[in-house]
This record gives C-alpha cells, sequence and structure tokens, in this order.
C-alpha cells in the first residue's frame, strides 16, 4: 500500500523564520508490518527561487580593499540581493567609488568567453595601488571570481580574476531532510556520516519565479522507523547549517511513502540444499551398509542352521 502526503508550507507548525522548516502532524500514523519496512520518496515539489544568491545570512556580501596613502582598510558591503555578474559589477563599482580613500575612479569588465572579471583603475599612473584582500570574512570573492588571496592593482592593466566566475557562490542545489526520520542509506560529503537527506534538487537561474522538481525515478529511502506519526521537513544548502530564506514566499512538497516486504531467510539457498543433499546422500550409504550387514549375517545363520540339520 502506497500513501502520498501532500505538504504546503503555509500549513506547517514550528515554522521558523526562513520559512524553511515545519512540522505536520499526521492523524492516523503509517505503520508497517512486522516482515515490513517503510520506505519513502520525494515524487516532486514546486519551489519559490526567492532566495538571495548574496546576503549577509550567506556570509558572502562584502569586499575589503585599500588604497595608496590609506591607514588600514575599507570594507563595503553589498546590499543583500539576487545579482547576475552585471548587476554585481555596477554595484561594486558605485561602492568602492563612493567609499574610495583617494576618490578614484574604477572599470569593471566580464568576459562571457573566459568567465574571469577585470578591475583596472581609471587613468592609473606609476605608484597608484588598489590592494583587495579577498581572504577577509564574508567575501564575495567567489561571485568575483577570485580565490581566497590577497590581490593589487600595480599597473594600467588592472588585476584578473583567477578563477571562474560563480554568482550561485557554490549553493547550487536545494537538500530536502526529514528531521525526524531516521536511514542508513544516505550518506552526505560534509559529514561523511549518514544524513537524513532525502532529495537533491539542483537550482536554475530564474530568479523570483517558481521551479518544479519532478524526476523521471526519485530516490526511495528505506527508514529504520517502523511508524511515521509526524514530518519534519528542512531544506538548506548542502550543509545543513547553511539555512535557505525563502522570504516568507510559500513551496509544496508531496511524498510518497510505501511499504516494502522484508526478505527473510529460507531453506532455498544453494548452501542449504547442498548440505540436505549431502545428508541424504550420507544417509543413503548407511541403509545401503545395514542392507549389506544383514544379508551377511542372514546368510551366515542359515549356513549354521543347515549343517544342524545334517
Amino acid at each position: 500500500m502506497t500513501t502520498l502526503i501532500c505538504i504546503r508550507s503555509r500549513d506547517l507548525e514550528n515554522t521558523n523564520a526562513f520559512n524553511n522548516f515545519g512540522s505536520i502532524n499526521l492523524n492516523e500514523p503509517i505503520e508497517a508490518d512486522d516482515d515490513e519496512s517503510l520506505q519513502i520518496s520525494l515524487k516532486s515539489a514546486v519551489f519559490p527561487n526567492s532566495f538571495h544568491n548574496l546576503s549577509e545570512m550567506n556570509k558572502n556580501n562584502t569586499i575589503t580593499f585599500s588604497e595608496s596613502g590609506q591607514t588600514g582598510s575599507t570594507i563595503v558591503t553589498l546590499a543583500n540581493g539576487s545579482y547576475s555578474v552585471y548587476e554585481l559589477m555596477t554595484e561594486l563599482k558605485a561602492l568602492m567609488e563612493e567609499n574610495s580613500y583617494n576618490n578614484w575612479i574604477y572599470n569593471f569588465t566580464y568576459s562571457e568567453i573566459s568567465n574571469r572579471i577585470f578591475i583596472k583603475k581609471y587613468n592609473w599612473t606609476a605608484g597608484q595601488t588598489t590592494t583587495f584582500d579577498f581572504t577577509a570574512a564574508n567575501s564575495a570573492r567567489r561571485f568575483f571570481g577570485f580565490s581566497a588571496i590577497t590581490k593589487s592593482i600595480l599597473s594600467a592593466d588592472g588585476i584578473e580574476s583567477d578563477r571562474g566566475v560563480d554568482v550561485s557562490d557554490t549553493q547550487n542545489a536545494l537538500y530536502v531532510r526529514l528531521c525526524n526520520l531516521t536511514n542508513d542509506r544516505v550518506i552526505e560529503s560534509s559529514s561523511s556520516r549518514y544524513s537524513n537527506i532525502i532529495a537533491v534538487i539542483p537550482l536554475p537561474l530564474s530568479r523570483n519565479s517558481f521551479f518544479v522538481y519532478e524526476p523521471n525515478n526519485p530516490f526511495v529511502c528505506e527508514l529504520t522507523n517502523r511508524s511515521i506519526t509526524r514530518i519534519e521537513s528542512l531544506i538548506t544548502f548542502q550543509r545543513q547549517t547553511d539555512d535557505i530564506d525563502f522570504r516568507s514566499c510559500d513551496y509544496e512538497l508531496n511524498f510518497e511513502v510505501s511499504r516494502k516486504v522484508s526478505k527473510t531467510p529460507t531453506i532455498g539457498t544453494r548452501q542449504t540444499q547442498e548440505q540436505i543433499h549431502e545428508r541424504v546422500k550420507r544417509h543413503q550409504t548407511a541403509l545401503e551398509q545395514n542392507k549389506q550387514k544383514k544379508q551377511t549375517l542372514d546368510e551366515t545363520i542359515r549356513k549354521i542352521k543347515s549343517k544342524a540339520n545334517v
């Protein structure tokens, strides 16, 4: 028997501020018989792409830089939002020029062919230096294609990003988790341990719209639970501590729960059959030997009786 559990986030209880967690109590428990186990899968889902790719919550919203003659560094904070690479460059250019120690002007360009960003100082002259500290906390460096390094503009050529531009900041999939249900079938790389993940859903580049998850062959997870009375769902990025803020927008989850008959040991295994065959063979041999002994004994008795009659 199969049960479909349809969940709307607006109907969940105990939701948090990010709307990525909630629970629902079932009116009737779903239970497995003694010879069964419970299986669950995420058959389909609908999500709003309402969360930000850059934000204080994601810890990726600052750029740290310093200019010639400046004591210390300047930290600029990009506004929380969902950006394209061009929007990010425009935002950072404005912030750097607004907070420039020397009132310098900067030029940002992006190459779609190489997926790299180039940063130059306008009208650069010898001795003018701008240093970016991409090792600083909460750096938006991956958005601009930089590793965790320090990089300085030392010529009119400026600097070029040393890795690919990534406006997802490596957060390119949703992880649907069932917090109160356990299994020993899923292991996640962040911990190398068994996990509560039930589905991994790639994120399309479709901000401020909805996207549908409807796999042809959804992953079916066998649970160690014998009964389900409650569903606690949590949606995160890869690490469970990386919450997703749906910003009060609703999503839908459709779970399918089924029962699987457990395999029980039978006597029909090859090893057991061979053992039985060997026992039968030994028994038949013993019977044949006893038969021969009896025939020999009967023949001896017959001969003794024959001589006695003489």
